[in-house]
């Protein structure tokens, strides 16, 4: 019977990919999150919502993704050279500025740019989604998945809307 309940909790604890953290005696002033972003996979819904006029950041932390695991060596959220990107079939990036196997976001609307590290104002609401620049019809070669850290910084939101999801300072 305890097998049973050790093998329960050991698949529970597999299948949680987010980790959120609130600072005891401060809550509310910032949350931090952990999320796992899989290069195989689309867009992925952190579970994080920030509101209009938050800011926030996302930090690369570990790990690496390819996106042709035959192919290409692995990167970290930054993506590729320029000259290897070059060389990568072209047609499937969701940012095409931007190289292959680049951390990229969106909050409901158009896909932004983030890399190892980026600390957004939110121009409006939305629920915060992650994945690799590569298109979604050419996920079957990647392989690999980085640990992103988010964090939200609690702010009231002002009448002035925000930035839409750019840099900011």
């Amino acid at each position: 019977m305890s097998r049973i309940i050790v093998r329960a909790a050991s698949v529970a604890l597999a299948c949680v990919t987010a980790l959120v953290l609130t600072p005891v005696g401060n809550a509310g002033a910032t949350s931090l999150t952990y999320f796992t972003v899989r290069a195989a996979w689309g867009w992925q819904n952190t579970g994080v919502h920030i509101r209009g006029g938050q800011e926030y950041s996302v930090s690369y932390q570990r790990g690496s993704w390819t996106v042709d695991g035959a192919r290409f060596s692995r990167v970290d959220a930054d993506g590729y050279s320029n000259r290897t990107d070059a060389s990568i079939v072209h047609g499937c990036k969701i940012i095409a500025n931007r190289p292959y196997g680049t951390l990229i976001a969106k909050r409901g609307g158009g896909a932004f740019p983030v890399g190892k590290f980026g600390k957004y104002t939110a121009g409006y609401s939305g629920w915060l989604s992650l994945r690799i620049n590569d298109g979604d019809f050419c996920l079957s070669d990647n392989a690999g998945s980085i640990l992103v850290s988010i964090q939200v910084y609690d702010k009231k939101q002002s009448s002035g809307g925000g930035n839409g999801g750019n840099k900011v300072g």
